[in-house]
C-alpha cells in the first residue's frame, strides 16, 4: 500500500492527491484557482471514519491540505455564495450541507454541486476517483494525482475543455 496525494483545483477549484511509498495515508491538497472564495466540505462514505475538518473556507488563490487515512471513501465539494446570518447560521447558494455551520455533519452537498468522489485501496488495493455532476453543476474542477505508483496517471477535468469553458463563461458573470 501506498502513501497518496491527491490535488483538486476549483475553476478551478484543484484537489492534488500525493503518492508516496514512505506511509500509509494519503493527503489531498485544495487550491482555489477561481475568482471568489469557496467552501469545501467533505463527507466521508458509509464505514469510513470521518475526516476533520468537514469544512473551511478557501479565499482566492489560497490552498490547504487534509490527511485521509489509508482505505478511505468519500467525496468533496465546495459549497459557494455563502453567508452567515446575524444569528450565526451559515448557509450556502449552492452545495450547501445543510448543517448550519462551517463544518458539515453527516450530510452531504444539496444540489447543485460538483463532486469529487474517491475510494482508497479500493478493490486489488487500486485507488479509484471521478468527478461527478450526478448532483448538479456549481464549479470546475480538476483532480491530479502524484506520484505512486501504476501506469494510469492522467488528469480529470469535468466535462471536455468546451464544456468547462462555456460553465465557466456562465458563472463569471455572477461574480
Amino acid at each position: 500500500m501506498a502513501t497518496h496525494q491527491l490535488s483538486i483545483v476549483l475553476a478551478m477549484f484543484f484537489l492534488q492527491l500525493f503518492l508516496s511509498s514512505q506511509s500509509h495515508s494519503s493527503v489531498f491538497t485544495m487550491v482555489n484557482k477561481c475568482r471568489y472564495t469557496v467552501w469545501p466540505g467533505v463527507l466521508s462514505g458509509a464505514g469510513t471514519t470521518q475526516i476533520s475538518p468537514t469544512g473551511f473556507i478557501l479565499r482566492r488563490g489560497e490552498s490547504t491540505s487534509v490527511s485521509v487515512p489509508t482505505s478511505w471513501s468519500g467525496r468533496l465539494w465546495c459549497q459557494t455564495l455563502c453567508t452567515e446570518d446575524s444569528s450565526g447560521k451559515f448557509s450556502c447558494l449552492t452545495g450547501d450541507c445543510g448543517s448550519s455551520t462551517l463544518e458539515c455533519s453527516s450530510s452531504g452537498a444539496i444540489p447543485p454541486a460538483t463532486l469529487a468522489e474517491f475510494t482508497l485501496n479500493g478493490a486489488g488495493e487500486v485507488d479509484f476517483y471521478d468527478v461527478s455532476l450526478v448532483d448538479g453543476y456549481n464549479l470546475p474542477m480538476m483532480v491530479s494525482p502524484n506520484g505512486g505508483t501504476g501506469g494510469n496517471r492522467t488528469l480529470a477535468f469535468i466535462g471536455g475543455a468546451i464544456t468547462i469553458l462555456a460553465a465557466m463563461r456562465q458563472l463569471w458573470h455572477l461574480f
